[in-house]
């Protein structure tokens, strides 16, 4: 077994080849080594894929955006009894100027 990853033979070719990496660099004006582009471009198919997957999602256009994240779970219930603030003591370290 060689080492690395092992490709597919049934998997599809890249969508977005070495040469459009290329061209996208070269158009937004960055420099990217070859280590780089090797290291960005399965990211890159990976991500397209997953966007292609969002945009078939079917969204109403009278569907509000999200303007508030509640990331409890529905019916989750918190306690609301109020309890009185407790100060307790602690021993501070002596200070030492410099």
């Amino acid at each position: 077994m060689s080492e690395g990853k092992e490709i597919d033979a049934a998997a599809p070719p890249p969508r977005v080849t070495q040469e459009m990496l290329n061209a996208a660099a070269q158009l937004i004006g960055i420099e990217l080594m070859d280590a780089q582009k090797a290291m960005a471009l399965p990211g890159v198919n990976r991500n397209l894929a997953h966007d292609e997957t969002l945009r078939q999602i079917d969204v109403p256009l009278d569907t509000e955006p999200a303007i508030a994240s509640h990331p409890a779970p529905p019916g989750k219930r918190f306690t609301t009894k109020r309890d009185r603030f407790k100060l307790s003591r602690v021993e501070l370290p002596p200070f030492n100027t410099l």
